[in-house]
């Protein structure tokens, strides 16, 4: 049956819009945070919408946020008055309002798991420092030259858009011999000079704190904001508060600061969008790609994101029109900008064919030694991080854990990397052989064997990307892993990547994307072709892949890739979400799903919209078991499960990009009625677009 809506009634009083929706964060409104109180007279001239408030509720009280106010309220409802301001200041502005109840539509999650990640934890101190200080004096926006746009195919054109307040919504490929400032520089200038302000995201803290200080040496006088949640509390809710009372135009920060309040939001940018960092690791699993791409939707800003490689994302949106521009280097300028790219499969004999280190690499490093540095990535770190049975090939794993098995050091037995046990006698459990075979090196083992064919060469190993290393003034090799690479003031005259036939042949979705992400990043650190730059890339990686990272041109793939997935329904190009649990919650959870995706569709169909995908009403249940792929709700597929050794399923359901918004709302209404009914399918775990 349908439940009537209450009326509104005009709520008497002497205090103008006397009523104030909040926003209450408390056990229970997770799925209805909003509740109505009735604003006294003590209150009215502090009760700004957008401010933190305590209320009554239950018995006891609750914080919250005023997101409206108005003369009315539900018919014969009592309101409860509010109880205190904690802050005035208006926090939760509008617009991140919105994208916040776009997310958590799409994530299939509570408005509040969404919130808590926009708003920081209030620090009074910190909040009172800020708003006693004077108004802020900026320097004059000075419109600097194009720089390195002009080097760019559309770049020109974009940047005059940017100063016109025009927003500009494209995918920024930077060329290798180009860093993030360098691009970045330029855009900053001309979104200030239209007097709109710039958020900036990066994936790591580090990442922040270097950009900043490359972009203040070219704005100067501009406050630049580093805003990220591993900075100490007071700072970072100083930075905040920088934000919200206007006193910063330009962010730079990691996940936590896409949601920043800047006021006249101009430009959005987000940096290395292939980074795991930018998405969050627990629930609702929102990506920083994303939160961006919500807010120039919403407040009509500019949108770039800044890679060195290819980009299925873009793709998407260049394919759905709402993004229309990719600005890539320009034909002339990419020989210079890029170093010489080589692949040690493409040598007609470069030594054993099965040579982890073939010929080319020693004469690679030998001739770039006579000019600088040289840097050696290898996929792992330790000696021997992988082993196997050396006559079957089965991994090696622990007895006591089912760990993986690695080699510490040279000559010392293997042990479990989980719980420590020392396999002095190992003995195979499918072939019972009893020798072991490497089946990856680590870093630690490709230094031993470097320093041994170069002699009198140091050898420098890196522990972490931002570690001071003092290398020697003659020239050095460095061994690093992918996300350890030092930065020195000075490009590397050469690099090597090993073992890149490994990192192209894992099941994950997105291994493509990440291989060329580690090729360009390495690449970035190399001089360019002009003075003698090389990178040589070492393993069996399939041509579909060679041909872009040797070209730097990634269209052509993007596009054969996009159709495929288009053809398999996969991501970006279809919707995915996982349902993690005990299979009896799971197919609890997917009988209240196909009861409420029934009611929906029954209702569309009243309602005379169209429906797509009918839901197949025969299909029981437990033709899951069976595995494969089953239409048991409308708009959707589900597929699975696949049954984990700890005892429970991974489901999927599955829907096209159209249906994305009504699939996710089935899950979101079947999550609230399950919450609110207390049944056992709370325990599965949902993921929307998990990573396949």
């Amino acid at each position: 049956m349908d439940f009537p809506v209450p009326q509104k009634a005009i709520v008497a009083s002497d205090v103008a819009l006397p009523v104030a929706r909040v926003l209450v964060d408390a056990p229970g409104t997770q799925w209805n945070p909003f509740y109505e109180y009735e604003v006294p007279e003590k209150l009215a001239a502090t009760a700004h919408i957008g401010c933190r408030v305590r209320v009554p509720f239950g018995a006891g009280r609750a914080e919250g946020f005023v997101v409206g106010r108005s003369d009315r309220a539900d018919q014969g409802r009592q309101l409860r008055p509010l109880e205190a301001v904690i802050s005035p200041v208006p926090v939760l502005t509008e617009p991140v309002l919105r994208v916040c109840e776009r997310l958590a539509r799409r994530q299939a999650c509570p408005l509040i798991d969404v919130l808590r990640l926009a708003i920081p934890a209030r620090h009074a101190g910190a909040e009172r420092e800020v708003t006693e200080l004077a108004p802020p004096v900026f320097g004059a926006s000075l419109l600097g030259t194009a720089g390195v746009w002009e080097q760019y195919d559309g770049g020109a054109q974009a940047l005059a858009d940017l100063r016109a307040g025009v927003p500009v919504r494209a995918g920024y490929t930077i060329a290798p011999a180009h860093s993030e400032s360098d691009v970045l520089a330029p855009a900053i200038q001309a979104v200030l000079s239209a007097h709109s302000s710039v958020l900036i995201i990066v994936p790591t803290p580090h990442v922040a704190e270097e950009l900043a200080r490359d972009l203040r040496t070219v704005l100067v006088g501009e406050p630049l904001g580093v805003l990220t949640a591993e900075a100490p509390h007071a700072q970072r809710y100083q930075t905040f508060m920088s934000v919200v009372l206007g006193r910063t135009r330009v962010v730079i920060g990691t996940r936590s600061a896409a949601y920043a309040p800047l006021p006249h939001l101009g430009l959005v940018v987000i940096v290395d969008p292939g980074h795991s960092a930018h998405r969050e690791k627990r629930s609702p699993y929102v990506d920083s790609w994303q939160v961006l791409r919500e807010r120039a939707d919403i407040e009509q800003c500019s949108f770039l994101e800044l890679a060195r490689s290819a980009s299925l994302r873009m793709a998407q949106l260049e394919h759905t029109q709402w993004a229309r521009s990719r600005i890539v280097v320009g034909s002339a300028w990419r020989r210079p900008l890029m170093p010489q790219i080589v692949f040690a499969q493409d040598a007609a004999f470069d030594g054993a064919p099965w040579a982890r280190l073939p010929d080319s690499v020693f004469s690679t490093i030998r001739t770039a030694l006579t000019v600088g540095n040289v840097l050696i990535v290898v996929p792992r770190t330790g000696y021997i991080p992988r082993v196997a049975c050396a006559r079957c090939g089965e991994l090696a794993r622990c007895p006591e854990c089912a760990g993986a098995l690695e080699i510490t050091q040279p000559n010392a037995p293997a042990q479990c990397a989980r719980c420590g046990w020392r396999a002095e006698h190992f003995h195979c459990e499918v072939c019972g052989f009893r020798k072991l075979r490497p089946v990856q090196i680590g870093s630690t083992r490709t230094a031993l064997e470097i320093g041994k064919a170069f002699p009198g060469v140091s050898i420098v190993m890196a522990r972490e990307a931002h570690e001071h290393h003092e290398l020697p003034k003659k020239p050095a090799i460095v061994v690093a892993t992918p996300g350890q690479i030092p930065h020195f003031s000075a490009p590397y005259a050469a690099a090597v990547v090993l073992d890149a036939g490994a990192m192209v042949r894992t099941a994950a979705l997105n291994t493509p994307l990440q291989f060329f992400r580690l090729t360009m990043a390495v690449a970035a650190r190399i001089a360019p072709r002009t003075s003698g730059g090389t990178l040589l890339i070492v393993g069996a990686v399939p041509e579909e892949l060679a041909i872009p990272v040797r070209e730097g041109r990634w269209r052509a793939w993007e596009r054969t890739e996009y159709r495929e997935r288009e053809e398999l329904a996969l991501p970006p190009t279809a919707a995915w979400i996982s349902l993690e649990g005990p299979w009896e919650a799971v197919r609890e959870f997917l009988a209240a799903a196909r009861g409420i995706s029934l009611r929906e569709s029954q209702a569309a169909v009243e309602d005379h919209s169209a429906v797509e995908h009918p839901m197949e009403e025969e299909t029981p249940l437990d033709a899951l078991l069976t595995g494969g792929v089953h239409q048991l709700l409308a708009h959707a597929a589900v597929l699975g499960p696949t049954r984990r050794p700890d005892g429970t399923t991974l489901t999927y359901v599955r829907c096209s990009e159209h249906n994305r918004s009504w699939c996710t709302r089935i899950i979101r209404l079947t999550r609230s009625e399950i919450a609110l009914a207390g049944k056992r399918a709370r325990q599965v775990r949902v993921v929307v677009d998990p990573q396949l």
